[in-house]
């Protein structure tokens, strides 16, 4: 496929400021209306988006099965469950697993449930 080198250049540019923010959009949107502001050109022109409840992160319960793999379950999102060999590939299981929950949930129209569990140590 044919690359485009300004394209590429661009890319590696905005990559690198990104990462300056570790990525974090809140510090970048922040950084670009302070630079707006400075020079009195508009750099922004949206309002960044709020996140909304259901993209908030959720707790999950993770443990070894029998079999040594590593299961993880959502309690707040009734039958949320997936597993991993590893706990990393475990919690990016549950993440999707997560996100597709809600996913269905909203285009089904159906109301996405509140957190509403307690854990304690008996």
């Amino acid at each position: 496929m044919w690359k485009d080198e300004i394209v590429e250049e661009i890319h590696r540019i905005r990559d690198e400021y990104a990462k300056s923010f570790d990525y974090n959009l809140d510090a970048i949107f922040a950084d670009l209306q302070k630079q707006q502001a400075a020079s009195g050109r508009k750099l922004v022109s949206l309002q960044p988006k709020q996140q909304s409840d259901n993209k908030k992160k959720r707790q999950v319960i993770m443990y070894r099965d029998e079999d040594g793999y590593w299961i993880v379950e959502c309690p707040s999102l009734k039958g949320c469950v997936s597993q991993g060999k590893t706990k990393e590939e475990a919690l990016a299981n549950i993440k999707e697993a997560i996100t597709g929950y809600i996913a269905a949930l909203e285009s089904d129209g159906l109301p996405v449930p509140e957190y509403n569990f307690e854990t304690f140590l008996v």
